[in-house]
């Protein structure tokens, strides 16, 4: 049975699947794709086959046609190392892939800095240069609070304004276009967020007896 431990950050995203958006953002420094709105996906990734398959919970980033997303991400959560997960995430991934014709992103919580350590590594398929890396959010890889606000522009200062694009990362995909404003309000967005991080940050530092509470 699927503990509230674990369904904690799940259970955000189900109610505010925009804030997967905002968290490839700022987390990952990714620039997403065009879309006019986020929704909750399919879990299932059962095939015509005996093996069953079912991932945390899966969020759409859809533009006017719903049933054609833009992109599409598995979030995750990971309590504990599990030697099944680098054989069953890449199945969610090709799965949902072909389902859904459009990129896809693994997205995992942790609540330990071990397994997040463990989370943050590539899968090798065997294929050359065929790997699935985890986007990790967890004890020291994401960020406690969102990155400071940049002070307004001195109307006589000559230099060129900063630019809105963020820093290349070499290691990181980016998409051409960019993302229109997310329907969540700033102020849910920065609090449903920082309750997703003081998750993944508190749990690490609780006892195992410790009853799960949602704030």
């Amino acid at each position: 049975m699927v503990s509230k431990r674990h369904e904690g950050p799940i259970h955000i995203i189900r109610n505010n699947p925009e804030v997967i958006a905002h968290l490839l953002r700022d987390a990952f420094g990714l620039v997403l794709p065009e879309y006019t709105s986020v929704i909750n996906g399919s879990e299932e990734f059962t095939q015509v086959a005996p093996a069953s398959y079912r991932g945390d919970n899966v969020v759409l980033l859809c533009g006017k046609d719903p049933a054609r997303p833009s992109l599409a991400v598995v979030a995750e959560t990971q309590l504990k190392i599990d030697s099944d997960k680098p054989f069953t995430w890449p199945v969610y991934a090709s799965v949902l892939r072909e389902r859904k014709r459009c990129d896809v992103l693994l997205v995992v919580f942790c609540t330990r800095k071990s397994v997040a350590a463990w989370a943050d590594t590539s899968i090798d398929l065997g294929h050359s240069r065929f790997q699935l890396r985890p986007l990790v959010i967890g004890p020291g890889t994401a960020p406690s609070s969102p990155p400071p606000a940049r002070p307004p522009a001195d109307p006589n200062s000559r230099s060129s304004p900063p630019s809105s694009e963020p820093p290349a990362n070499p290691t990181r995909r980016r998409w051409r276009s960019s993302t229109p404003p997310s329907p969540l309000s700033t102020t849910q967005v920065t609090k449903t967020r920082f309750c997703i991080l003081r998750w993944c940050s508190t749990r690490s530092r609780r006892p195992r007896n410790a009853s799960w509470r949602h704030s």
